[in-house]
């Protein structure tokens, strides 16, 4: 139903994307992810003997192509963000932000949610 919305969906990734989230962000029309060691996209349930279950198996071929979506599918290995920013998995990476009066992690979700705004209106 996300994916069929009229209004833009955009998912801001900041941090691990595995499973339902991965497969949710898949659904998103637009991926923004930071550009951090932590940020990683994946389908681990795979390792468990388990599908991916909400679509992630028919989207994500879509978006990188069977050839790339196939290990991801398979073996249920994470991506980082700039790999997925390669394979078509992220539509934009951004830097994280600075120390400041709010944690680390505090800007960076403020800051991807700025960025989600600003792709929802103009695309």
């Amino acid at each position: 139903r996300l994916e069929d919305s009229p209004k833009p969906i955009v998912a801001a990734i900041n941090g691990t994307c595995f499973g339902g989230g991965c497969e949710v962000a898949l659904s998103c029309h637009y991926r923004i992810a930071t550009k951090n060691k932590k940020t990683q996209l994946g389908l681990p349930e795979v390792m468990l003997g388990l599908l991916p279950g909400a679509g992630g198996t028919q989207r994500l071929p879509r978006l990188v192509g069977l050839a790339n979506a196939l290990p991801i599918m398979l073996t249920g290995a994470p991506v980082r963000a700039d790999k997925a920013k390669r394979l078509g998995l992220v539509d934009v990476l951004v830097d994280p932000l600075g120390p400041g009066l709010m944690s680390q992690e505090e800007r960076d979700i403020q800051y991807l949610e700025e960025v989600a705004i600003d792709a929802a209106k103009y695309g």
